[in-house]
Order: structure tokens, then C-alpha cells, then sequence
């Protein structure tokens, strides 16, 4: 029988339900009389596990965040299709488009607001194309804390994009990782081959991703698998792969760990090796075409 549980109080709301163990790991949590110096890692660690939940709706999110300026409000709707879509991007037109379709009043000058934005240091263009964003790790900080202290002028776009530019002169983020551009590639995983087994491009994502995993590279981003699909002299562009993956992803074989990235689940690897063993294909869905 699954346990209620509710946490609520100072601007923090949480419902859901889970199992006996870890309602109990919680009360035990909750009575240790240890110093607030020991818990206090821990508290930050549980409070961000909360915050950073997927909203169900972009009106949930703008509410939860006390967005109340235009700025503001582009930087909590972009975060949630960022987490809602499991990429590291979004364009401006889909802000637009969600901040309509969710009953919020289109700002009069958008163009304008959105530089402010990154102005406040809350998103940054991601390099990707002219109308690629992302947020920033000082705008997440921000949303979680209800934006306390409102806007402000920030001529460095917020600490992460610093830390980006600092390590690449184009200002374009850096959003592979260094374990990854230097990925040394199997000739195939289980025995199944990336080109010569027949696989569409949602199976070939899943075998980079497993691939990436059994060589402890784990939570791999959508512009990761990009980019050693490009290695494999593959054109799968990191925008396309929350579709390709659709069907992965609701039969339990691979899941977004949000943030845009991807881990591989029990059920995607018995798919890869049944693959080879059967020699017959699922067929494919429109999300996963070739």
C-alpha cells in the first residue's frame, strides 16, 4: 500500500506518494538530533530533489516560482520545457506559444523582454542557433527561492554562463563533456552493430546511450548523444532526440533524469540484445523513424 506524503511550509509545497522504507528513511530523518552543520547538506539535497520536480503545468510552474515580471516569467517557462522536453534549450517562439496556450497575457514587447532576461542573467543564448536559450544556474536559484531580491541587472549572465565563457572564448556553452569527446567506441554492444543490424534512429540513440553507459558515462545529454552520433558519421541533431526517443521512453527503455538527460533503463537492454537475437524488429513508430 503506497504512503502519503505531504511536506509543505516557507514558499515549499510537495505531495506524492512512496513506500514504507522510504517514508521511514524520512521520520528518521526528520527526529535525528544531529547538528544543523551535519544536516545541513542533506537538507539542501532533499529541498533541490523537491524543487527541481517537473511541474505538471507551465501555469504550476509560473505560480510556484512567484513569477511576476516578464523577465521572470521567460526564464520559468523556459526551464519547464527544458525539464517537460528532457533538452537543454528552447526557442523563443515556444515561450510564446506556451505563455499563451497557459492564459498569461503576451508580454507587449517580448523582444525587449527576453533581453532583459539575459540581462538579469536568468538565460543565455546556448550557441546552438540565434534563438537557442538556456537557463542559467543563478536563474534556477532564483525560481526555487520565489525570485527574492527580484531583478537584477546582471552584466555577466549569472555564474554558469561566466564559468562557460571563461572556458570557451566563442561564449558558446560547452555542453559535452570531456569523457565524452574523447569516447573510445566499441565495434558493437552485445554484438549488435550500429549501422549493420538494420536500426532506426531511436534504437541507434538507445544503443549510444547504452553503449555510453556500460562505459561509465552515465546521464548522457541530448547534445552528448549529438555528438557521438556525429562520431558515427550519424546526423541526429540533439532537438530531434526527445522525439526519437518517445517510444523508448514510454516502454520503460530509457528514462529522462531531467536537465535533457538520459539514462538507460533494464528494459532498453534486454530490447538491444533481443534485437540481435530475434533479427526481428519491433516496427517502428513515427517517433522513431529512420
Amino acid at each position: 500500500m503506497p504512503i502519503k506524503i505531504a511536506i509543505s511550509g516557507d514558499g515549499l509545497h510537495f505531495e506524492g506518494e512512496t513506500n514504507l522504507i522510504k517514508a521511514s528513511q524520512v521520520i528518521a530523518f526528520l527526529a535525528t538530533e544531529s547538528s544543523s552543520v551535519t544536516q545541513e547538506p542533506y537538507q539542501r539535497s532533499i529541498a533541490s530533489a523537491i524543487l527541481d520536480k517537473p511541474k505538471s503545468s507551465p501555469r504550476e510552474a509560473l505560480n510556484e516560482a512567484q513569477a511576476k515580471t516578464n523577465p521572470q516569467k521567460i526564464a520559468v517557462i523556459g526551464k519547464y520545457l527544458m525539464d517537460r522536453d528532457g533538452v537543454e534549450s528552447f526557442s523563443a517562439a515556444e515561450v510564446r506559444e506556451t505563455l499563451k496556450k497557459s492564459g498569461e497575457p503576451l508580454p507587449a514587447n517580448f523582444g525587449r523582454d527576453l533581453k532583459d532576461a539575459i540581462k538579469y542573467g536568468y538565460i543565455y543564448q546556448s550557441g546552438q542557433s540565434d534563438d537557442a536559450y538556456s537557463i542559467t544556474d543563478a536563474a534556477s536559484e532564483k525560481i526555487r527561492s520565489g525570485f527574492i531580491g527580484g531583478d537584477v541587472p546582471n552584466g555577466n549572465k549569472g555564474a554558469a554562463h561566466k564559468k562557460r565563457k571563461a572556458s570557451n572564448p566563442s561564449g558558446k556553452a560547452s555542453i559535452v563533456r570531456d569523457e565524452v569527446k574523447n569516447f573510445d567506441f566499441p565495434v558493437d554492444f552485445k554484438g549488435l552493430s550500429y549501422w549493420n543490424d538494420g536500426l532506426n534512429k531511436g534504437e541507434r540513440i538507445l544503443w549510444l546511450i547504452a553503449v555510453a553507459d556500460e562505459k561509465s558515462i552515465h546521464n548522457i545529454s541530448a547534445q552528448e548523444i549529438s555528438f557521438l552520433a556525429s562520431r558515427m558519421k550519424d546526423d541526429i541533431p540533439s532537438k530531434n532526440i526527445p522525439a526519437h526517443t518517445l517510444g523508448h521512453f514510454k516502454k520503460s527503455r530509457v528514462k529522462n533524469v531531467g536537465g535533457g538527460k538520459y539514462q538507460i533503463l533494464r528494459g532498453g537492454l534486454d530490447y538491444l540484445e533481443g534485437y540481435k537475437k530475434s533479427g526481428k524488429p519491433e516496427e517502428p513508430t513515427a517517433d522513431e523513424s529512420r
